[in-house]
């Protein structure tokens, strides 16, 4: 994806930055290299109206962990250190991959306290700062 994009922008600019690989010339003036991070910018920026590179559409979610071995081991109260109850154990772990159910969260923004709530909140609060007086 990266490489499509330096192609894109410097294709649109006429020269390349200093960090972009391209055959392109390196832009040499504050013109050029303004115009160059602006082009850079405004494709991750406005991603759908360039269209270059699909989004991944789906991600994979999922925790990874490391069993309870203490099956496997026992305390030796003599020698004070962990002891295997079996000769291969030492040379295994475990590693389960547990996948979510592939729900998918989703936060949005609103506003708690709309316009309406406040006028009527105002409007009570009025109302009885007059029947008080």
């Amino acid at each position: 994806m990266t490489e499509l994009v330096w192609e894109t922008v410097g294709e649109q600019v006429g020269c390349s930055g200093p960090w972009m690989e391209s055959a392109l010339p390196h832009c040499d003036n504050y013109t050029q290299i303004r115009d160059l991070i602006s082009a850079y910018i405004g494709i991750y920026e406005d991603h759908e109206k360039w269209r270059l590179c699909p989004r991944l559409c789906h991600t994979l979610l999922y925790n990874a962990y490391v069993t309870n071995r203490q099956r496997e081991y026992w305390w030796d109260d003599v020698d004070a250190q962990w002891r295997t109850r079996s000769s291969a154990v030492q040379y295994q772990t475990q590693l389960y991959l547990h996948f979510n159910s592939m729900m998918v969260s989703v936060y949005e923004e609103r506003y708690n306290y709309d316009w309406n709530l406040f006028l009527s909140d105002l409007g009570g609060s009025i109302v009885r700062i007059v029947i008080s007086i």
